[in-house]
């Protein structure tokens, strides 16, 4: 299960309206016993919640068999819509749009693995996160070397969308998860920050201003308050990550919560030494971190 609760994409105006109208369809589609199922920009946004996404349209899925039974519905509620020749049935409102891609043609071949997303009341059956890798990959491979600016345009979105996507498999299915704090705690709140690097936790738990990740991994830091460590108690589902928006980590290092989540106490951390930076290399890394921020 997906949920959505705070988070809305970056266009979240044009998105409150989209959603609204795709309401309208999809309770066209219960009618007619049609269980669509979400793919596109809004089911990336479901899987990594990063509020950088556009989602400009709403693209679900379902049989060609039932786009004639589906257009005389649309017709009946005065719902504008169009038959395109790539299989995929236009239906629009203004300037929103939802589409029915055919899963015959643009899903043959790809695993039937579901979950199910809920959006403000919304519930929808969507493709799982391995068939939207590999839907957004076949995507990458059918606009690779176009020379017309449509589809490099369209080549450059899918990219950006898939490096997104790619980002949420960098967390391993099953491994643990830590948060490192100077207080007891028994939950952490929407917004915190966990890790499934153990070392780079306990790091945290010591309320560094300042971490440096050496090119071998040693890690130094100039936090100085003792704390504890914890692994996270709840099971990690989709939609309760987002990366870290203002992360220094390596990609997939750091993510904000989208829920509360449970603790487990794994124990008393205390600085070490060795791991300290000085003033003078502190002094040069935030040199070194202003002057990125110019470029």
């Amino acid at each position: 299960m997906i949920g959505i609760w705070n988070q809305r994409p970056k266009n979240k105006e044009h998105f409150a309206r989209l959603l609204e109208f795709c309401k309208e369809v999809v309770a066209l589609c219960s009618d007619l016993g049609i269980e669509p199922v979400l793919t596109g920009s809004l089911a990336v946004f479901g899987y990594t919640q990063s509020q950088a996404i556009e989602v400009n349209d709403i693209d679900l899925a379902c049989s060609e068999l039932e786009f004639p039974g589906l257009s005389r519905a649309l017709d009946a509620k005065g719902f504008a819509h169009e038959l395109k020749e790539w299989h995929v049935l236009q239906v629009r409102k203004d300037d929103l749009k939802v589409e029915f891609d055919s899963m015959e043609y643009w899903m043959a071949g790809l695993q039937e693995d579901y979950d199910t997303l809920m959006l403000d009341g919304c519930t929808l059956k969507v493709v799982g996160l391995a068939g939207m890798k590999e839907l957004y990959r076949r995507g990458l491979q059918a606009t690779a070397g176009q020379s017309d600016e449509a589809n490099r345009a369209k080549h450059s979105a899918l990219a950006e969308k898939i490096e997104t996507l790619n980002m949420v498999s960098d967390c391993g299915p099953g491994q643990p998860w830590y948060h490192g704090s100077p207080f007891e705690l028994s939950t952490i709140r929407e917004g915190s920050t966990i890790t499934q690097k153990r070392e780079l936790a306990r790091i945290f738990s010591h309320r560094p201003t300042v971490v440096s990740v050496s090119d071998d991994g040693q890690i130094k830091h100039n936090g100085t308050m003792p704390g504890y460590l914890y692994a996270v108690a709840d099971e990690i589902r989709p939609g309760d990550l987002v990366p870290h928006p203002g992360t220094t980590m390596a990609p997939g290092d750091e993510w904000l919560t989208t829920r509360e989540l449970r603790l487990r106490l794994l124990g008393p951390t205390e600085p070490a030494p060795e791991e300290q930076l000085t003033d003078r290399e502190c002094a040069s890394l935030a040199s070194r971190l202003a002057e990125k921020g110019k470029k």
